[in-house]
């Protein structure tokens, strides 16, 4: 699964709604979030420690931002298998996440549309 954000801390609106899209994907073993901006806060982070562990998932986050590698750092501190990654390191995510090489194509795409529409 792909997720893109723009610049800033999700609110908690747009969190739940991202929230309740990833959990209603059962079976989802990585997602890769693409940002441009802050990390989820401190609740939202936590919720999101939850579902990787409870799914078992891998995630990759593509940003440019150090405040955001910080936020995936402090994931992978509480064994969330999770890492970060700059925006033009699609491939290195893919690798990540384990999707297979098959997909890689696909995935490029719609990377490349969402580092292109985030700014």
């Amino acid at each position: 699964m792909v997720a893109g954000r723009g610049a800033g801390a999700p609110s908690d609106g747009d969190f739940n709604e991202f929230m309740t899209d990833l959990e209603a994907h059962a079976g989802v073993k990585g997602l890769i979030v693409i940002t441009g901006g802050s990390p989820p806060k401190a609740g939202q982070r936590a919720r999101l420690q939850r579902w990787y562990e409870s799914n078992k998932a891998r995630g990759a986050v593509l940003t440019d931002s150090f405040v955001a590698r910080g936020g995936v750092t402090a994931l992978a501190w509480f064994g969330v298998t999770i890492a970060a990654f700059s925006r033009k390191h699609f491939d290195a995510a893919l690798e990540f996440v384990r999707l297979p090489i098959d997909r890689y194509p696909s995935a490029r795409r719609v990377l490349a549309h969402f580092d292109a529409n985030l700014g």
